[in-house]
């Protein structure tokens, strides 16, 4: 029990040392990655529910569903800044609405292959971010060389 607890503590801490140490950048792909996980888990709930009623794992996945709702609606689709995102925070907005629409249709059918689909998509989502990410700390380097060498440039 105690060591149970400790994992969970370290995984805890660890997760808000994360956080409190990201851009925006690993923000979004660290929500992305915990949706993910969680799609997973009710994927996985979802496939034990349909060889067995279980009130545990359905109020497991009541709540995992209540969780994944929220963030998606308050972490992602509430922060989107469509007026300098434009068709990007469009695109955003529709995938967020959509997936949203395809959990609550997960649930309701209780339809493990979806959950686990909706995984992998999210998984993929933070898979680009990650890319974003590294094109981000790159982005400068070039501006910072052009400065270094703007008065080599003007003469």
């Amino acid at each position: 029990m105690f060591n149970n607890y400790a994992y969970k503590e370290y995984n805890t801490n660890s997760l808000n040392s994360k956080i409190n140490s990201a851009n925006k950048v690993e923000l979004v792909q660290l929500i992305y990655e915990n949706i993910a996980q969680r799609l997973m888990r009710l994927s996985v709930i979802a496939e034990s529910l349909v060889k067995e009623n279980n009130y545990k794992l359905i109020k497991e996945k009541t709540e995992l569903v209540q969780k994944v709702l929220t963030i998606i609606e308050l972490g992602l689709l509430a922060h989107l800044d469509k007026e300098n995102g434009k068709d990007v925070a469009k695109n955003l907005e529709t995938f967020y609405i959509a997936s949203i629409s395809a959990i609550t249709q997960a649930n309701l059918k209780n339809n493990p292959q979806e959950f686990k689909k909706l995984s992998n998509t999210y998984n993929a989502m933070g898979e680009a971010w990650k890319t974003i990410k590294i094109w981000q700390n790159h982005w400068f380097l070039p501006n910072l060389w052009y400065n270094s060498n703007k008065k080599r440039l003007r003469k």
